[in-house]
């Protein structure tokens, strides 16, 4: 069984002409998604904010600082890249660990 799917080139999905129709891994495809705009999650692929409880100091219940995790998927597994103090923190170890995957040093 071939893990590939027909997709439309032009998004047209009424336009089923040869030329628009192309086969693509759907490992590829679903990589390919643009990030969608949920709550929790950053501008950047492969980050989220980290869900933190309030902690209690000196008998005083104070928040945390908010706190960024970074996460990829890798042979149809998530794997975490680590919690980050800054979304661009998170996004940069995102980044790393993408071109290693490209480059298939990421197991």
């Amino acid at each position: 069984m071939r893990n590939e799917i027909i997709v439309h080139s032009d998004g047209n999905t009424l336009n089923n002409t040869a030329d628009n129709l192309d086969f693509v891994d759907y490992a590829v495809m679903v990589s390919n998604v643009k990030k969608s705009e949920g709550r929790n999650t950053s501008k950047y692929r492969g980050v989220s904010l980290h869900k933190q409880s309030n902690i209690l100091v000196n008998g005083t219940v104070r928040p945390v600082a908010p706190k960024w995790l970074a996460h990829i998927c890798v042979n149809s597994k998530i794997k975490h890249l680590g919690v980050f103090d800054t979304e661009e923190e998170a996004a940069a170890a995102y980044n790393q660990a993408y071109e290693a995957k490209k480059l298939n040093d990421i197991v």
